[in-house]
């Protein structure tokens, strides 16, 4: 209901403003081209992005235990408020960047999609955010580049490639389980010996 009533809102005020009302498709599915992200656009996703990063490599510890348990984090002397609003902000602006390449209704499968295709393959958190930032970065690149290649939005394009990488790491996941239950079973156990043998 929120997400369909903003969009509704968002679309109406949009055609009363002074932009071009062509220019709805860019807002909703991402920009057409890259000619249209001017330099500030640019540097300021190379300046959140260094961010992040710095970000997550120095509070690595205190980010690991506010997400895993905030009550263990508190018990431990750790912000919790502190790091949660700091993921919370880092996360709004990523989505506030992201929709000026793959718009407003495909922003959420950039930090959806990575996560759980990771979570399929990987079990460990830095493996999986190791995974999803690598799924991330590839599945981004690959649909930018169909996109052109069909002359089709990005944003479609690129949440249609992250759908593919999700199918493929469930895939892996479900066969990876496969041959974990075949190794068990196929241990034998022997019997404790009983007293006297």
């Amino acid at each position: 209901m929120l997400s369909t009533g903003a969009i509704a809102i968002g679309t109406l005020l949009f055609r009363l403003s002074d932009n071009q009302y062509q220019d709805i498709c860019n807002s909703l599915f991402g920009t057409a081209s890259m000619a249209l992200l001017s330099d500030s656009d640019m540097w300021i996703t190379v300046g959140v992005s260094v961010a992040v990063l710095l970000l997550f490599i120095l509070f690595y510890t205190r980010i690991f235990t506010v997400t895993f348990d905030t009550n263990f984090a508190k018990a431990t002397g750790v912000h919790v408020g502190v790091y949660s609003m700091m993921l919370a902000a880092l996360t709004a602006v990523t989505v506030v960047i992201g929709m000026k390449m793959v718009g407003a209704i495909m922003v959420s499968g950039l930090i959806i999609f990575p996560a759980l295709s990771a979570m399929r393959v990987a079990k460990q958190f830095r493996s999986v955010m190791i995974t999803s930032a690598v799924l991330s970065l590839a599945c981004f690149f690959a649909g930018f580049f169909l996109s052109l290649l069909i002359e089709a939005q990005p944003g479609p394009a690129i949440i249609a490639v992250h759908v593919l990488s999700f199918l493929i790491c469930t895939l892996i996941g479900f066969l990876k389980n496969r041959i974990r239950v075949r190794k068990n079973r196929s241990i034998v156990v022997e019997p404790p010996c009983k007293a006297g043998q």
